[in-house]
Formats: C-alpha cells, structure tokens, sequence
C-alpha cells in the first residue's frame, strides 16, 4: 500500500471529487447501463489490442460502485455498462496517480477518440 504524506489524502481527494463533477456535468457521461455484457467486452477487447494490454472485465450486481485495480475492472451492471465508465475506468488502468494530470489525460484522449459522441479535448 502506498504511504501517503500528510495532506496528501486530501488532495486526492479534491481532484477525485473535481473529475465526478465534471464528468456529471458532461451530455455525454451515461450512469445507466445501455450496453450489453458482450458490447462491453468488445470495449475492452479492442482497447487491450490498441494499448498492447490485458485487462480483464467482471460484472457485478448489487450495490457499490464500479471500479479498477491493476488488471482487472469491475463494473456494475444496474448502472455500469456505458462507454462513459468503461473509459473512465480503463484510464485508471493506464494511469497510476488515481485522479491525477495522468488519470485525466489517458481518460480526456480516450474520450475523444472511443466514445461514440467523441467530446473535442477541449470539452
């Protein structure tokens, strides 16, 4: 685990929170599922095929969030199966600052490039 300086914590903290709401101000973030089990595999097939990875992709019911660690994302399927939280997750996945410079860079590129409604950078 990693040990975190004092006041650390909080920082991440504020950044995590400043990522959901933008991304809750956005026409394009969904938090419903719309996509079926397999179109979200084909998701992350085709994303571990343009970044040379292995991701692996679990379906959960129940409450909670959906979330990644390491090499695997779990996703909710009430509310997960979006291209807006398998983005969001899968940058995670390419990052390791949790909602950092890095987080928002992997995660605006995959944006622009993978989500149907493909927002600009700027957006």
């Amino acid at each position: 685990m990693l040990k975190l300086e004092q006041g650390e914590e909080t920082m991440r903290d504020e950044q995590r929170q400043k990522v959901y709401d933008w991304e809750t101000s956005q026409s394009w973030m969904v938090k419903h599922s719309y996509l079926t089990q397999k179109q979200c595999q084909d998701v992350i097939k085709r994303l571990n095929k343009i970044y040379k990875r292995n991701i692996t992709l679990r379906f959960k019911n129940g409450r909670g969030s959906c979330f990644a660690q390491r090499n695997e994302i779990v996703i909710r399927n009430e509310w997960g199966r979006s291209y807006s939280i398998l983005l969001h997750e899968y940058a995670h996945c390419l990052s390791s600052d949790l909602h950092g410079r890095k987080f928002v860079a992997e995660y605006c590129m995959l944006l622009h490039y993978l989500h149907p409604d493909q927002p600009s950078i700027k957006d």
